[in-house]
C-alpha cells in the first residue's frame, strides 16, 4: 500500500496525518501545546518543531498501519524516521513543503497572497507571471508581526495592567496570570515580574493567544483591541507585499492560514476589512481544514498514477468526518 505522511510542525503544535494514495485518511496525530510545555526547550523554532514532538505526532498518526511505499511531506527539513519498522523494507520519498504552497494547494490556487498567522507570521505573494515576494517570518525578536506570539505578549502586558483602572479590566487577565505562574488576585501586576526575566520558549507565550481570541469573541473590549491591533500589523505586511508586486488593483485570491487566522473570526474579519481598503479586488479564502491537509496534498500531487482531484475530494471528506466525530487518534482504513 502506498501512503502519504503529512507533517505540519509549527512553533506551538505539530499535526501529522497518514493518507492512502486515494485520499483516504488513515491516521491522525498531534501534540498538545500544554503537554509539551512541561518538557525542556529543545528547538529554537518552538516546541512544536522539536524532535520529540514531531516523532510523537507521527507515531500517533501511523500507529500499526502497514505500507510498502511512503511519501513524506513536511514543512520542516529534519524528519524523524524512528517510526519506520526495521523488519519491513519500505520505499521512501520525502519532500519539504513551504507553508505557503500547502496553503495554496489546499484551496486550489497557485497564485495570489498567503497571509499566515500562527505562532509566527508571514506574507507570501505570487503573480501570474511568476514574480514572488516573501515577507516576515523572522521570529519574535525581529518580526512575526500579528502572530500568536505577538498576541500572547500583548496579553501578558494587558493582564499586568488589568487591575490598574476599570478601563483596562480584561476578562482573560486571571487566566493569563495563572498560566504565567503569577497571583491572579494581584491587581498591581508585580507577581508577573519573575515570569518576565525567565527564558521563555515562544510557544509558551503564543499559546496564550487562544485565551485572548476566546475573550474577543465573547465581547471583551481589551481582547478585541489586542486582536484588531495584531491583525492590523499583519495587514501592513500584506500591503508591502502587494505594493512591491503591483498587485493592489489586481484580482487575486487572498488566502488566510495558521492557527490564529483559522481560529479567530475577529482576527480574520478585521484583517480582511483592512486589506479590502487598499486591495478591493482580492477574494478572501480561509480553509476550514487544518494546514497539514495541504501539506499532504502537495505530496499526493507528486505521486504517479493518481487522480489528484478525486484523492483531494476524498481527503477532505474523510478529514471532515474525523474532525466532526472528534476522534483525534485514528480513523480505520476503508
Amino acid at each position: 500500500m502506498r501512503c502519504v505522511l503529512g507533517i505540519d510542525s509549527g512553533g506551538t503544535k505539530c499535526h501529522a496525518i497518514l493518507v492512502r494514495d486515494d485520499g483516504q485518511l488513515l491516521g491522525w496525530g498531534e501534540t498538545d501545546p500544554i503537554e509539551e510545555s512541561r518538557r525542556p526547550i529543545r528547538h529554537p523554532g518552538g516546541r512544536g518543531r522539536s524532535y520529540a514532538a514531531v516523532l510523537k505526532a507521527i507515531t500517533r498518526a501511523v500507529g500499526r498501519i502497514d505500507y510498502d511505499e511512503i511519501y513524506i511531506a513536511s514543512v520542516a527539513s529534519a524528519i524523524p524516521l524512528d517510526f519506520l519498522r526495521p523488519d519491513r523494507p519500505t520505499k521512501i520519498q520525502s519532500f519539504k513543503v513551504p507553508e505557503y504552497e500547502a496553503a495554496m494547494i489546499q484551496v486550489g490556487e497557485s497564485t495570489g497572497v498567503v497571509a499566515l498567522a500562527g505562532t509566527g507570521a508571514f506574507v507570501f505573494a505570487r503573480t501570474r507571471e511568476g514574480r514572488a515576494v516573501h515577507l516576515d517570518g523572522l521570529g519574535p525578536m525581529l518580526g512575526d508581526h500579528g502572530s500568536g506570539y505577538d498576541i500572547g505578549f500583548r496579553a501578558i502586558r494587558a493582564a499586568a495592567q488589568s487591575g490598574w483602572h476599570p478601563r483596562r479590566r480584561a476578562t482573560f487577565a486571571a487566566a493569563v496570570i495563572k498560566a504565567c505562574g503569577g497571583n491572579p488576585n494581584d491587581a498591581t501586576g508585580l507577581s508577573l515580574l519573575r515570569y518576565q526575566i525567565g527564558r521563555r520558549d515562544r510557544s509558551e507565550i503564543a499559546v496564550l493567544a487562544k485565551l485572548v481570541c476566546e475573550a474577543a469573541s465573547a465581547g471583551d473590549a481589551v481582547a478585541r483591541r489586542i486582536i484588531e491591533e495584531a491583525s492590523a500589523d499583519l495587514a501592513d505586511t500584506v500591503y508591502d507585499a502587494l505594493d512591491l508586486l503591483h498587485m493592489r488593483n489586481e484580482s487575486y485570491p487572498f488566502i488566510g492560514t495558521g492557527g490564529i487566522i483559522t481560529g479567530s473570526d475577529v482576527y480574520w474579519d478585521n484583517l480582511c476589512r483592512i486589506v479590502s481598503r487598499f486591495a478591493p479586488k482580492l477574494k478572501a479564502i480561509r480553509s476550514d481544514l487544518p494546514a497539514v491537509v495541504g501539506v499532504a496534498l502537495t505530496a499526493i500531487s507528486k505521486m504517479p498514477g493518481i487522480d489528484f482531484q478525486s484523492a483531494k475530494t476524498k481527503l477532505f471528506e474523510t478529514t471532515k468526518a474525523m474532525l466532526q466525530a472528534k476522534t483525534p487518534r485514528r480513523v480505520k482504513a476503508a
